[in-house]
């Protein structure tokens, strides 16, 4: 499994004064989601896994024609 590295702004720091885990962490899960390196860094582990299930994926997407289903 590959490690993903942030380096996130002050903004982190104080959402950890914040005890943002409590409640099953929203409140990192938010900041995450809006954290630019760490949405693009998630981007680039779906391309990865996409480009290496390509075959699968096509065949997903393009199921052999079967006469009398739509």
């Amino acid at each position: 499994m590959k490690s993903l590295s942030i380096q996130p702004s002050g903004s982190l720091d104080a959402l950890s004064a914040l005890d943002v885990l409590r409640d099953g962490g929203g409140a990192l899960v938010s900041y995450l989601l809006f954290e630019p390196g760490f949405v693009q860094a998630l981007i680039g582990m779906g391309k990865s896994d996409a480009y290496a299930r390509k075959d699968e994926l096509l065949a997903f997407f393009d199921p052999p024609y079967v006469p009398g289903m739509r």
